[in-house]
């Protein structure tokens, strides 16, 4: 193999090797920012299932651990009932989030609470119209 080819060869090894690399730090970048906006979500799932609770702070606590042994149980480690505090705080600190795309919940504010109040289990609710209000912002402007 002449000298020229092994370069070429070389060269074009360096080339596919950091298109890859790209690639995968593109598609870790991508995974975060879909989870923090997961996060603020579950946030604002957890407050408005709360806030329609009488019994705020002893059913609120009792359903974050239900909601902790089924998210764990179903989805592993990282839904513990610590995690979903966090993510219920983050929600509360930034209530306007930012942009979050529709596919990921953004115009469907109240889906837990409609839900419930439904008694949809099948999700169906979700789809429904937002009445109106500012999509929120994500990520927050701090």
């Amino acid at each position: 193999m002449s000298e020229q080819v092994v370069r070429l060869e070389s060269e074009l090894f360096e080339r596919a090797a950091g298109i890859i690399e790209a690639a995968q730090r593109h598609l870790v970048r991508t995974v975060n920012t879909a989870m923090v906006r997961a996060y603020w979500l579950i946030g604002r799932e957890i407050v408005e299932v709360e806030q329609a609770g009488k019994e705020r702070a002893r059913y609120g606590a009792q359903m974050i651990e239900r909601l902790a042994e089924r998210l764990s149980g179903r989805f592993g480690r990282g839904f513990n009932t610590s995690n979903l505090k966090r993510m219920r705080q983050f929600y509360v600190r930034f209530p306007d989030g930012s942009q979050v795309p529709e596919e990921l919940g953004g115009s469907q504010n109240g889906a837990a609470l409609r839900r419930l109040s439904s008694g949809d289990e099948n999700g169906a609710a979700l789809r429904h119209q937002s009445g109106g209000s500012a999509e929120p912002r994500f990520p927050p402007q701090l």
